[in-house]
């Protein structure tokens, strides 16, 4: 195994990451990285490599250091040749770390395999389980348990301990066909299976089912949400809300729109959108109650735009604009209750951008990295206890690439919309005024309430208005400004009675 131009670089985190390093298995040999794990607040990265024996992947674990050094590489392989797709890693928080490998099509007599990897100790198990035809696969360990969810044309839930004993499993009689996204939330009392396929019947329709079941196994409901457009809707992210609310994201195969939104736990809308443009990726941040996405014009362009909306409302509080020269690659990674990275890859002048936006749309922190090497796709960026920012990226014939970020906020945060519209007095009590800057088109003004109850509506005809406050609680509100192309921008107004 070979290691390869670990770089220190500037202390300076608005300019320059802490490190860079890349790595590859051997001179001719590079493993493309798939999704990254927090290891006692260190990284380690699951990789694959083409196996030209077979034709088909080897797996990698690499450990990395919280200063950038290679700690050690754990390397495995299957029976059969596996398919990187069917692929899930995840940590129990103590230093081990469970990996699922499968074959997504299904031809395979093992199908899946649990690897058990201790940070010190190396493989513990090694097991594989058939013929479960795990596709696909997701593992969260919770009460020392490891949930898998798969299954080739149908919905199978896993419960296994951590040695790989199966404890219970049952399967879905619904079959569906080219599942693509598979995901498992595990609650205090509930394990909720959410993936998407599409029925024959329906083959140009994205459908999102959710399996809901207690965490004995015992099943409870099955959920299905159609989205129906021209081409075909895929289900590109999902994330448990709470108990009762689940956030998705479906990215159109035409890559001209896809749809948002929040189902509640009988599959019904809670607020849902179509928005024109190709979703780059999608976030949530429970704690700050927002849905962060983020949206190119085509999957290749100069720019993409963050929406940051309102969870439980719909609301899109404010948007922002990152430019390049172009770009095919860009992810967000949420600090929680702090704001959320948006990182864009220049693929053509080989460079990262990273903006942080705080949990009041201003950018606390800017960073960028340029390349050695003409890199083209990022894979994961995710931030850990000791809120540095990881991100990892590729392209073919070229080592993984790991980077990390020590976030320093900006001493003055910068907002390119707080001069758009004055809200005072504020606090207020009896009444506010809202000025709006000259020139700027405003078509409506809502106020809602923390609970995305809308308690004002105006339709406005002139550039400052007075709003009578004396019959409304103590407490905080929201004063959503709408423009007439559309875009929303929001301040937090306080009423403050004597």
């Amino acid at each position: 195994m070979f290691f390869f131009a670990l770089c220190k670089l500037s202390s300076n985190a608005q300019v320059q990451p802490e490190w860079t390093a890349n790595y590859a298995i051997n001179p001719t040999t590079f493993p493309k990285p798939i999704d990254l794990v927090e290891v006692v607040s260190s990284p380690v990265v699951l990789c694959s490599s083409n196996d030209t024996t077979c034709g088909g992947y080897l797996y990698h674990l690499y450990h990395v250091n919280s200063s950038g050094v290679l700690e050690g590489i754990a390397s495995f392989d299957t029976v059969s040749c596996f398919n990187e797709l069917g692929v899930g890693i995840t940590t129990d928080g103590i230093g081990r770390i469970f990996v699922t490998a499968t074959d997504s099509d299904g031809t395979f007599l093992a199908d899946g395999l649990l690897n058990q990897y201790d940070d010190t100790l190396g493989f513990l198990r090694s097991d594989y389980l058939t013929p479960r035809r795990i596709s696909e696969p997701f593992i969260s360990p919770s009460k020392h348990q490891v949930y898998c969810f798969g299954g080739n044309n149908h919905n199978n839930v896993y419960c296994m301990d951590t040695s790989g004993t199966v404890l219970w499993f049952f399967t879905d009689s619904v079959a569906f066909t080219y599942p693509s996204y598979k995901k498992i939330f595990i609650t205090a009392d509930s394990v909720f299976a959410v993936g998407n396929g599409y029925t024959g019947l329906n083959s140009t329709s994205g459908h999102l089912w959710m399996i809901i079941a207690d965490t004995l196994g015992n099943r409870h409901d099955t959920v299905q949400y159609d989205k129906y457009t021209s081409g075909v809707n895929s289900l590109f992210y999902a994330q448990l809300l709470s108990n009762s609310l689940l956030a998705y994201g479906f990215k159109n195969s035409n890559m001209n729109s896809c749809d948002i939104g929040v189902l509640d736990r009988s599959g019904q809308p809670v607020w849902e959108r179509n928005v024109n443009g190709y979703l780059q990726d999608a976030a949530v941040d429970t704690t700050a109650g927002l849905y962060y996405a983020l949206f190119s014009p085509t999957a290749v362009a100069s720019s993409v735009t963050l929406f940051r909306i309102n969870i439980i409302t719909g609301v899109t509080l404010d948007s922002h604009i990152v430019q390049v020269s172009a770009s095919l690659s860009s992810l967000l990674a949420v600090d929680s209750a702090v704001g959320v990275y948006v990182i864009v890859l220049d693929s053509s002048n080989y460079y990262l951008k990273v903006y942080r936006y705080n949990i009041y749309g201003l950018i606390d922190f800017r960073g960028t990295y340029f390349f050695q090497n003409p890199y083209q796709y990022l894979v994961s960026a995710k931030v850990f206890s000791d809120r540095a920012l990881y991100i990892t990226g590729y392209d073919f014939g070229l080592p993984m690439m790991l980077v990390k970020f020590s976030a320093t906020p900006l001493a003055v945060p910068e907002n390119r919309d707080v001069s758009l519209f004055e809200v005072y007095p504020n606090p207020c009590e009896h009444y506010v005024r809202i000025k709006f800057a000259s020139g700027l088109s405003i078509k409506q003004v809502h106020c809602y309430d923390l609970v995305g109850r809308m308690i004002l509506d105006f339709q406005l005809e002139d550039d400052e208005f007075t709003i009578e406050t004396s019959q409304f609680q103590n407490g905080i509100y929201l004063i959503d400004v709408i423009t007439i192309d559309g875009l929303h921008f929001t301040q937090k107004l306080i009423i403050q009675h004597q």
